[in-house]
């Protein structure tokens, strides 16, 4: 909940002798918490006999969480011996194997079958918008 430079300065002032309700009172920290606060620090390595005082970030870290891995996958180890698509299917290859002309229709009237809907084989092709407007009844083909 608090920074390492809040945490720095409730150790270094329990380390000169500071009380627990002094370093509340300087740094708004309960004393609880500085009390905590400094006998992690005392436990992870701290001394506070010596001087100069050696106050460093290891002292004062967070410890990692536990519980659900991060999303972004950092702490995710990868497969060796994965497939290249994950489906265990080769990967498209970089030149398809059909020719342009192949796969796109030449002309336009695919286009032109897509948007009209013939109602008989007999009767004149009639728009696909308009047909379901005339079958609802907003429409009158006169």
């Amino acid at each position: 909940m608090y920074d390492i430079s809040q945490r720095s300065l409730v150790v270094g002032l329990r380390a000169i002798g500071y009380s627990a309700t002094q370093v509340s009172f300087y740094t708004g920290i309960s004393a609880r918490t500085a009390t905590n606060i400094f006998n992690k620090a005392c436990s992870r390595g701290f001394d506070p006999t010596s001087r100069p005082l050696d106050i460093k970030d290891e002292y004062l870290k967070d410890a990692p969480k536990s519980g659900r891995p991060r999303k972004d996958g950092s702490n995710v180890k990868k497969k060796h011996n994965a497939k290249p698509n994950g489906y265990g299917l080769s990967s498209i290859p970089d030149s398809p194997t059909q020719n342009a002309s192949q796969i796109m229709p030449q002309d336009d009237e695919t286009n032109e079958e897509a948007w009209l809907d013939e109602v008989d084989e007999g009767q004149e092709a009639v728009a696909v918008d308009e047909a379901r407007w005339e079958y609802r009844g907003y429409l009158s083909v006169d």
